[in-house]
């Protein structure tokens, strides 16, 4: 007994560690693609930031507003097939991006299919927590999510050095093979899928179980036979497409912080992913060296790991809430954003993306966080599912928008000063909302005052 307890942590240890680096073959290797080879592409084919850096942020958008469609193939097939199709798709991906002769088909070969495969991956991946004991699932959750930094500070540098040895097609057919890594691992996730399966009908049992005595309880204060009948017998909802859309809609009603969050995802997705896309290429431009340039997504994901590791401990200690450190730490990014042009020091520059990954590490893993804070259990899943929407499509604009404004200005001052305003956006929102509910609290307190003094008026 004792033999099998030890065969089954260590079984749990080896998923933990296995989850992340399929995390960092693919999702971390797909982060370094655009950051990396994107003053290759844009000299190759004669074409502006913009077009290039788009292709980025429709990777991320793909990413994003497929992951229902994933999910749910995750739900039909299997979270380990599931992963393995991902890591096949991803590995495609970065293979014809190597033979792409025009945008357009760098667009079919980064932008959909890397972008599916690392969906496929990511949507599945996450439900594999489920097997941990409740008790350690935020820091396994934590591990998890650092895979992608890994990758973010791992593969710039060594995509560097491979383009220098084989040229950047080289570079791509070689970093393809590297993220079929992340398939061999995602083949020994057996055990993790039966962990899941195993307790997915355990969960399912319970609830069962629980509804059953519901029903006894039910009878027993109906004292009628014919009470259990009818409610057995009672017609379920059916789910349709347009029903959910009504939840949704529905949901941002009810709870108007959730509805802030939707609009304030957008505007974190634009300067988030406008920032991301070409902090490599502003270092380029600057008169940094390749290698010095690839060293910037380094040390971004550096701080994005330690900002991820650590953004628990100040709630944790109750030294600040979950909602004010999210808005808190958006803030922070928005001024530093704009200081980011005026780095004429390396050094300086260096620190300021330490500082800005680490803030980005904070708030991003805190958005699943707001949202249950906002609507509770009940609705999570759905509210989930519903907040990654808005940050898809905030995807597509902040690369796209970023390059656009270098194109015109020959600078990329603007692009950062337009990245800072997006952030700032975010705190505004929410102080708006906050303004909103006090006044509706207000009011409403001011009406069921005057509501008990008509009622206790003497005659």
């Amino acid at each position: 007994m004792i033999s099998q307890l030890k065969m089954k942590r260590l079984k749990l240890f080896l998923t933990l560690m296995g989850l992340p680096m399929i995390l960092m073959f693919n999702i971390g290797l797909s982060l370094s693609f655009v950051p990396v080879f994107l003053v290759d592409f844009i000299t190759y084919f004669q074409t502006g930031s913009a077009v290039i850096g788009a292709v980025s942020s429709l990777s991320l958008t793909v990413m994003c507003l497929s992951a229902p469609v994933t999910s749910f193939l995750g739900q039909r097939l299997g979270c380990r097939l599931t992963v393995c199709i991902g890591c096949c798709f991803t590995s495609v991906g970065f293979f014809f991006s190597s033979l792409v002769q025009n945008p357009w088909q760098l667009l079919i070969s980064h932008s959909f299919i890397t972008g599916l495969g690392c969906s496929l991956t990511f949507t599945n991946i996450i439900p594999l927590l489920g097997i941990f004991p409740e008790r350690h699932l935020p820091t396994a959750n934590g591990i998890v999510y650092c895979g992608n930094g890994v990758g973010v500070i791992l593969f710039p540098i060594l995509c560097k050095e491979l383009s220098y040895l084989y040229g950047f097609r080289g570079a791509l057919m070689i970093v393809s093979g590297i993220s079929l890594n992340g398939l061999v691992i995602a083949l020994l996730l057996k055990f993790a899928n039966k962990e899941l399966n195993i307790k997915t009908e355990m969960n399912r049992k319970r609830k069962s179980k629980q509804l059953k005595l519901e029903n006894e309880c039910y009878l027993a204060d109906d004292k009628s036979e014919d009470a259990l009948d009818d409610l057995e017998t009672r017609p379920q909802p059916k789910v349709t497409i347009f029903g959910s859309l009504k939840g949704q809609l529905l949901i941002c009603y009810m709870f108007p912080r959730f509805a802030g969050l939707l609009i304030a995802n957008f505007f974190l997705s634009v300067g988030y992913v406008g920032f991301i896309v070409h902090m490599v290429a502003n270092a380029t431009y600057n008169g940094f060296s390749d290698s010095e340039a690839a060293l910037i997504a380094s040390v971004y994901g550096v701080g994005s790991i330690t900002g991820r590791l650590t953004h628990g401990i100040p709630i944790r200690y109750n030294w600040i809430s979950t909602y004010h450190l999210f808005w808190l730490s958006c803030l922070l990014d928005c001024f530093l954003m704009l200081g980011y042009p005026f780095c004429s020091s390396k050094v300086l520059l260096y620190i300021l993306t330490v500082v800005i990954a680490y803030n980005v590490g904070v708030h991003v893993p805190l958005i699943p966080v707001m949202v249950r804070v906002f609507v509770g259990d009940e609705y999570f899943h759905q509210a989930f599912g519903t907040v990654q929407v808005p940050g898809g499509i905030g995807c597509v604009i902040g690369g796209f928008a970023a390059g656009w404004l270098y194109d015109l200005t020959n600078s990329y001052n603007d692009a950062f000063f337009f990245m800072s305003a997006s952030y700032l956006i975010v705190p505004l929102i929410f102080m708006a909302i906050e303004l909103f509910l006090k006044r509706r609290e207000k009011q409403r307190t001011s009406e069921n005052y005057n509501a008990l003094a008509q009622q206790t008026t003497p005659l």
